[in-house]
Parts: structure tokens; C-alpha cells; sequence
């Protein structure tokens, strides 16, 4: 197909626009055995001998790109959709196609977990039935549906829609995003801009034609042989594809299969009934092609000796404190497509109500033990676990709410890990500084970083306080001995819910601080 682009002047001047082949360069004849790649590279080679010192390094950049893939996965072609191309570096299934659409789900925590359950026994059947999951980026259902995907082995493929604005360079990006990627899980197909050149081809790159921008929920439904709608809003653009693919079979065959969620409460009855009149059909997915998920939590936590609780409470005072403590927080509402990828396998591996209080949090930390690291309250991209070395004692005395922050700054729930056992892994304290003094600190110092203070709307907040510590990555809890930590709580009717799931010891906030009045 490549070739043929060749001798038509609109698709060459296409392939200039997007940066596929150099602009005003003379194009040599391709080698009869050569593949499109090598090709390119020799194309690309003969232009960076006629460039300018100072533009070489774009060139060379983009050939080194191109010699690191295998030269026959590697391939361009024409989208589905007019006016646009498609490339990708690794080779794709070749099995029917099924697009999963939904309308937006909006952060209804209810609606979110019935999607799910929705979702879970359609990839089951598409694994079963040797279907191949397609997504956008962007789609309501893109993200949940390459997570699940991946952790269920189904084949699933991922375009990715370019920027309008970004046509010159759309192949650069493209390749070498294609380069750095590990397509093993899922591959990207990278979708260009939209041009459209004159017919007879005679038009300059400053004349070509730019449509607007394609929208992503139809070329997701343009992709798959077979669509599934989870969510369907009346009068959304999800209903708009769904009546126009079904309006376009093609007798005696039919173009295609289209499925509807059997939710009601995802599909209103009428939006369904009137699709249904017009050919679709409600998903029914045989249990049998599929089995149940659910989070399998091995009971494989180390021992704990048996420890008395008042003699642990009579240990843990102010004046012989030795830990350093994580407290946890309930989580904020938010889309899907937010979540990090542990809060979106919680919710994607259990039909339960996810509890996304601050016990909620406590509770999943420790059934995978395993505290994750973030990076959303500190400066800078390193993930990191937050730690203070205050008692607990003066943590529950020195609480504040935090009207900026709309917060309080300590919770009444997290685990307490021994100082010397998280100082083996790396933690550290914090540098308290300026803004001037986090400027003049080097790369690997600043995930240690904090303002040393900052003004509210009442006053100036001193965080030197909070005597913070930082571990940089995720802290595994299974690697700290039986005597390294312990969990805490607010009150001791929750004592019990917590020792269900862990054998570290649990105490208190309320009786830790009763004792310290006496």
C-alpha cells in the first residue's frame, strides 16, 4: 500500500505535512525487498546530510527511533476514518474487533460499581469467544477496559488521537513513542490529524485543509466489527452511534453486532427499547464462558508474637517514642479515568462497596499490605510514602483543620513502623527550606524537600511541626519483622473489624490518650 502512496502527489503531500517523509526532499526509489521502515531510515538518512548542524540532532533522534523496531511489525496505513493515517510499531491481532462505549459515568460511587460489574463478564466472553478489546484515549471506557484487559490476558488494542495542532510532527512523536513503549500488554496505534489535500493533488502544504478535530467515542465506534454500549444517556453522542450503526446494515449481512447493557439503570427502558427496535440486542453473556473475580488476598501475613495490649500501650509513650507514623485519609470522590491504577484494581476485582474513608483506606492497605507512594502533596514526579516522627500522643493534641487544604491535617487511623526498620529502606527526614533553597537542591534531594512555611488566610503556617519523613516508592509491609508495626484506630469498637484481617497488633487513639491524662 505504501508504494502505491508513492506516485500520487496528494497522499506524498500528506505524508510531508505529518512529518511521515522530509518536506521538499526528492524521494529515491525504494528497494524492491525493502519494508517501510527501512525505507524511512534511508530516506531519512540521505535528508540529515543536507541539514544544517543545528537540526541534526531531531533527525538523528528520529532515525534512532526507527532502527530500534522490528522493521516488519512496523507499519503505516490509511484510518478507517477519511483524511488520516494510523501508525503503529508492533503487529496487532488479527481476531474480530468488539468497541466498548458507555456514556460518562460521572464520580457516582453506586453507578460506577454496577458499570463495573457490567464490564467484568464482557471481557470474560471477549477473551472466551477470541474477540480483541479496542479503546481510545479519552473514551469513558478506555482506561478500566486495558486494566481488566491486562489482568485477564485479553488482547486489546489502544489508538491514541494526535493533537489538532500537531501535525508537522505527529510521525516524530509517534515513533518514538513507539520506541519507548512496551506494547506486550497492549499495543498503541497512533491516529494522525485530519488534512485533506486538493484532488488533484496539486495543493502546498500552506493550503492543505484541516478539518476539525475527529471525536473519539466515533472512532472508537468506527473501529470494532461489534459494539457494546455499557451507559447509554438519552439524546448522547453514545445513542447517536449506536442508531447510525445500526441504520447502515447492509442486506443480506448485517455490519456488525450491537449489545446493550441488560441494566436498566445504565440504559433507560425507553433508550433501550427504542435501540432494540432498530436491531440491537441485550447483552447476555453465559456465566459459563466466564469466572466470577474477586481479590484474592492470601492469609500469608507474617506471625505476630502474642503481645498484650496495655503492656503495648504502656510501651508506647512520648518520652521512648521510636516510630515513625503514617496516618491515612478518606479519598476524594473522582472519574475512573483518575484513579491510580490500585484504586481502580480495587474497584474493577470487588462487587463490594468500596470504603474510601480513612478505616476504609487503613483496611486496604492492609489486606495488600503494602502502603502505596503518591506524589500529589509534594513537589516534583517521585512518588514518595509520608511519615511524622511525633508521638501519637501529640498528634491527636496538635490537630488542625486545614481551611485551605478543606481537611484536617492529622486522621485518627494509620500504623505506626519502627524508625530503624524504615531507615534500612531509605526514609529520611525532610529539608525544610525556602523556595530559593529548594531551587539550589539537587535532583536526588529534592523528593525530601518541604516549605518550611506558608501564609493562610488568617495567618502564616509554621510545617516544621509536623516533623515529616519520606520514603521514596511503595513501603511493603511484609518485609518489616512482627515487632515492627503497629495499627491504630479511633475507637476500640473498631479493634475488632481491623484484627480480622491483620495479625499486627492494634490499638486505640482513645485509650492511648486516656492513659496519658492519668
Amino acid at each position: 500500500m505504501w508504494r502505491e502512496w508513492l506516485v500520487d502527489p496528494g497522499k506524498v503531500l500528506q505524508l510531508r505535512e505529518l512529518g511521515v517523509l522530509p518536506r521538499e526532499e526528492r524521494l529515491s526509489e525504494p528497494d524492491a525487498n525493502a519494508t517501510l521502515v527501512e525505507w524511512l531510515i534511508a530516506v531519512w538518512t540521505e535528508h540529515a546530510l543536507s541539514l544544517p548542524a543545528q537540526k541534526m540532532r531531531r533527525v538523528h533522534r528520529l532515525l534512532a527511533a526507527l532502527k530500534s523496531l522490528n522493521p516488519q511489525q512496523a507499519s503505516l496505513s490509511e484510518s478507517p476514518l477519511d483524511g488520516q493515517f494510523v501508525w503503529h510499531a508492533s503487529a496487532l491481532p488479527a481476531d474480530r474487533r468488539l468497541s466498548i462505549l458507555s456514556s460518562r459515568l460521572g464520580r457516582d460511587a453506586a453507578t460506577q460499581r454496577l458499570w463495573l460489574r457490567e464490564l467484568r463478564p464482557a471481557v470474560e466472553w471477549a477473551k472466551h469467544e477470541g474477540r480483541v478489546l479496542v479503546t481510545v484515549e479519552g473514551t469513558t471506557a478506555a482506561r478500566p477496559v486495558e486494566r481488566l484487559a491486562m489482568l485477564r490476558r485479553t488482547p486489546v488494542i489502544r489508538y491514541r488521537l494526535a493533537s489538532t495542532s500537531d501535525t508537522v510532527s505527529w510521525f516524530e512523536q509517534s515513533v518514538l513513542a513507539s520506541a519507548e513503549s512496551d506494547a506486550a500488554d497492549c499495543p498503541t496505534v497512533f491516529v494522525s490529524p485530519c488534512l485533506n489535500t486538493l484532488t488533484n493533488g496539486s495543493a502546498s502544504a500552506d493550503e492543505l485543509e484541516r478539518n476539525e478535530p475527529i471525536d473519539r467515542d466515533e472512532l472508537l465506534a468506527s473501529l470494532g466489527d461489534d459494539l457494546l454500549a455499557l451507559k447509554v444517556r438519552p439524546g448522547s453522542t453514545t445513542e447517536r452511534l449506536l442508531k447510525s450503526r445500526l441504520n447502515s446494515k447492509a442486506a443480506p449481512e448485517p455490519w456488525g453486532q450491537c449489545w446493550l447493557s441488560a441494566s436498566r439503570e445504565l440504559i433507560p427502558i425507553e433508550t433501550a427499547t427504542t435501540l432494540i427496535g432498530l436491531g440491537a440486542r441485550e447483552a447476555d453473556f453465559d456465566s459459563s464462558t466466564h469466572r466470577a473475580l474477586s481479590i484474592c488476598i492470601e492469609d500469608d501475613l507474617q506471625p505476630v508474637s502474642d503481645r498484650n495490649d496495655r503492656a503495648l500501650l504502656n510501651s508506647l509513650s512520648a518520652e521512648s517514642w521510636d516510630f515513625l507514623t503514617h496516618w491515612t485519609r478518606a479519598k476524594d470522590s473522582m472519574s475512573l479515568q483518575k484513579l491510580s491504577d490500585a484504586e481502580l484494581d480495587e474497584l474493577l476485582w470487588s462487587d463490594e462497596n468500596c470504603d474510601r474513608s480513612a478505616l476504609g483506606v487503613l483496611l486496604t492497605i492492609l489486606k495488600q499490605r503494602r502502603i502505596r507512594a503518591t506524589a500529589q502533596t509534594i513537589r516534583g514526579p517521585v512518588p514518595v510514602v509520608c511519615f511524622t516522627a511525633m508521638p501519637l500522643q501529640q498528634i491527636t493534641e496538635q490537630r488542625t483543620f486545614r481551611t485551605h487544604r478543606g481537611r484536617w491535617d492529622f486522621e485518627h487511623y494509620g500504623l505506626c513502623i519502627r524508625r530503624e526498620a524504615l531507615c534500612r529502606f531509605g526514609a529520611r527526614a525532610v529539608i525544610y527550606g525556602t523556595d530559593e533553597e529548594f531551587e539550589s537542591l539537587s535532583d536526588a534531594d529534592r523528593p525530601w524537600f518541604q516549605l518550611r512555611a506558608s501564609a493562610s488566610s488568617s495567618s502564616e503556617i509554621d510545617w516544621t511541626i509536623e516533623q515529616e519523613w519520606r520514603i521514596p516508592g511503595d513501603v511493603d509491609l511484609t518485609l518489616f519483622s512482627p515487632d515492627d508495626v503497629v495499627v491504630f484506630v479511633r475507637s476500640r469498637s473498631e479493634i475488632s473489624a481491623v484484627k480480622a484481617i491483620t495479625n499486627w497488633p492494634v490499638i486505640a487513639i482513645e485509650s492511648l490518650m486516656r492513659r496519658s491524662d492519668r
